[in-house]
């Protein structure tokens, strides 16, 4: 069964790059697989570190050797190691020091854990929005996950709708249109997108 990946409508120009948003099961298994579908090299994982053990731990060595580190040490304000040093017993069975960030290859994850229902920190989710943002502006496909592809991706995707130019009264609908069910879930999630407006039409991709 070949699980479905949603394009999301962006605003061209700026964005040169397409969006696209999906579930855990289109990813875990095969990371890559579900890029070259669609032509992304980037990927944004939204999952925490429970939610991968449970069902495709294999996932994690592959988002570790495509995450540049200074990206996790960004978001988590640690480096790789030391996160998944603490985390190395949900993870099951690889060795550390064979896992390691590869700048020769193509594709480029990040990795930013957002409980199912629920928030991060709002610099954190900038962040993340921001490194979205501009890979879009560089004409970059992007595919962005979490476990349904519903609420934590709608969240992220509707802000990046946003930075690059979208109507914020406007995204949510856009984006459940492209996703159908998918939305913020709860009020935490809704609030959280209501005061990032601002600085989310404020960002400017990277230099």
């Amino acid at each position: 069964m070949q699980h479905r990946i949603d394009e999301i409508p962006l605003p061209s120009p700026p964005a040169r790059g397409r969006l696209f948003v999906t579930n855990f099961s289109a990813v875990g298994p095969d990371p890559q697989a579900a890029l070259d579908r669609i032509g992304a090299t980037s990927l944004l994982c939204l999952l925490t570190p429970e939610e991968i053990r449970l069902r495709y731990p294999d996932y994690v060595p592959w988002l570790v050797t495509h995450m540049p580190p200074w990206f996790a040490s960004q978001l988590d304000q640690r480096d790789v190691d030391e996160f998944l040093a603490e985390h190395a017993e949900e993870f099951g069975d690889f060795n550390l020091d064979d896992v390691r960030f590869n700048s020769d290859l193509d594709a480029r994850a990040m990795w930013l854990p957002i409980p199912d229902g629920g928030i991060i920190f709002d610099g954190a989710l900038m962040g993340a929005v921001a490194y979205v943002n501009d890979s879009l502006y560089k004409g970059t496909n992007v595919l962005v996950h979490c476990g349904a592809g519903m609420a934590r991706t709608a969240v992220v995707g509707i802000l990046t709708m946003i930075s690059l130019g979208a109507d914020p009264s406007q995204a949510p609908d856009d984006f459940r249109a492209a996703r159908p069910g998918g939305g913020p879930d709860g009020p935490a999630q809704m609030l959280q997108i209501a005061r990032l407006i601002e600085r989310a039409q404020r960002l400017i991709p990277f230099d």
